[in-house]
């Protein structure tokens, strides 16, 4: 049975799945669009600011991985924050899609905006 462990999913053979959220095209109202996102830092994990980052950051421990995924026609620009990536494909391609070839490719568990931690009221 697997272990939960904050974002992280394991069994006894390690790693199996990292979450994200995923954001895509998005419309501002003075007409400009924001790229599609994969976020999987919602608590500031990450050192901010220097694009170096160390071994375990999804960037590095899953580089095959994004390989793959660049395979299928993504490019794919890490934030120099280290909390997320920024994804450019066609715009005719699907959410559907985009959630499939992230799953068979990074093996990535998706959550959802009511699934993330509430700040707390100070």
């Amino acid at each position: 049975m697997p272990l939960r462990c904050g974002r992280l999913t394991y069994d006894s053979h390690g790693l199996i799945a990292m979450k994200y959220r995923y954001t895509h095209f998005e419309e501002y109202e003075d007409g400009s669009g924001g790229l599609p996102n994969i976020i999987w830092d919602m608590e500031g994990k990450w050192p901010k600011g220097d694009n170096t980052f160390p071994p375990e950051h999804p960037s590095n421990r899953f580089a095959d991985e994004f390989a793959a995924f660049r395979e299928r026609e993504y490019r794919v620009e890490f934030f120099a924050t280290g909390e997320a990536c920024c994804l450019v494909f066609d715009r005719k391609r699907s959410i559907k899609q985009v959630m499939v070839d992230i799953r068979e490719c990074l093996g990535w568990e998706r959550i959802y905006p009511g699934d993330l931690p509430q700040p707390s009221a100070n």
